[in-house]
């Protein structure tokens, strides 16, 4: 994000007034990135902002994962906000950027379903041997 050139208190206050903002817009894309992932849980969550004299850099990096105790994470809805303009061009790269974030989203999707039931096969036959069910985290 492009901020103003500015020095000393001035500048220590416009970037206070800019930081619940910009922690808020990545909290968001975290989420958003989740739902594509189709994992429910992160863990080991950091972020770091970095400052220059006319851009500020904001970094996220956490360990994602598909836990089950917790709901699934919601389907995932693109809506345009942006209005189609004449160009052809910017239209086609527009859709077909939505398509590849689908398909990436459904064979996430029905990775884990296939991973759930195969995890479900296999607790049933521990539990009919009289062994303990373990719990498995998938980790990526």
């Amino acid at each position: 994000r492009l901020r103003r050139v500015s020095s000393g208190e001035s500048d220590a206050v416009k970037i206070s007034e800019i930081l619940p903002f910009i922690e808020f817009e990545l909290q968001r894309q975290v989420i958003l990135k989740l739902k594509i992932m189709g994992r429910n849980a992160v863990f080991g969550y950091s972020s770091q902002i970095q400052l220059g004299l006319k851009l500020v850099v904001v970094t996220a990096t956490a360990t994602a994962f598909y836990n089950e105790a917790l709901p699934p994470p919601p389907p995932l809805q693109i809506l345009r906000s942006v209005k189609e303009s004449g160009d052809a061009a910017t239209s086609s790269r527009w859709s077909a950027m939505q398509r590849e974030i689908e398909r990436e989203y459904n064979e996430n999707k029905l990775y884990f379903e296939r991973l759930a039931e195969r995890e479900g096969e296999e607790g049933e036959r521990e539990r009919e041997r009289g062994g303990r069910n373990r719990e498995r985290f998938i980790i990526n």
